[in-house]
C-alpha cells in the first residue's frame, strides 16, 4: 500500500466494531511539499491545488 493507509486503517477498525471520534481540538502537522514521495498521496493533491 503506497497512499491512504490512514482511510484504510479507519475503515478496518470500524468494520470490526471500532468507534473513531473525530476531535476538533486535535490538530496536525504536515509537510507542504508538493513532490510527493508517493503517487496519489498529500503531495499530489497539494499540487493540483495551484
Amino acid at each position: 500500500m503506497t497512499t491512504h493507509e490512514d482511510v484504510v486503517l479507519v475503515e478496518a477498525l470500524r468494520q470490526r466494531g471500532f468507534t473513531i471520534d473525530w476531535l476538533q481540538e486535535m490538530r496536525v502537522k504536515t509537510s507542504s511539499r508538493r513532490a510527493g514521495r508517493a503517487p496519489g498521496g498529500l503531495g499530489t493533491l497539494l499540487q493540483s491545488l495551484e
